[in-house]
């Protein structure tokens, strides 16, 4: 994810996020754990974890060890919002459970978000 019209291709239009104009003039990207984990940082206004698990079982495993990376991180920063999104398919009995879990785990903060999109839509926006 090189160029400004992919992250804000990936923030407005994958995300929904009706972040302006000017958050994408700053945008701080950092890779971590190898190709399995990306952090990206918009104006100090929105944090973003783009997560790669192998399956749901993994992701529920590490969500609780996420959000509270995120939340320390976003606090720490100043950030209004974070988005956790994890590269998986949106339906099915694990997702299911998924969503389940990062709702109890974020009851009473409405500036957290969990995305799922298959690992195939972010393909082309992170490289391969």
């Amino acid at each position: 994810m090189a160029c400004i019209s992919e992250v804000r291709y990936l923030v407005r239009d994958l995300l929904g996020c009706t972040c302006p104009d000017e958050v994408f003039d700053d945008i701080e990207l950092r890779w971590r754990g190898g190709a399995r984990a990306l952090d990206l940082c918009l104006a100090g206004r929105l944090l973003v974890y783009l997560r790669w698990p192998a399956d749901t079982v993994e992701a529920e495993d590490a969500l609780a060890s996420w959000l509270d990376e995120g939340r320390r991180a976003r606090d720490r920063g100043g950030f209004n919002r974070f988005r956790l999104l994890l590269a998986l398919e949106e339906s099915g009995p694990g997702a299911d459970r998924l969503r389940e879990c990062f709702a109890e785990l974020c009851r009473g903060d409405d500036r957290f978000h969990l995305h799922l999109l298959p690992a195939s839509v972010l393909a082309g926006l992170v490289g391969d």
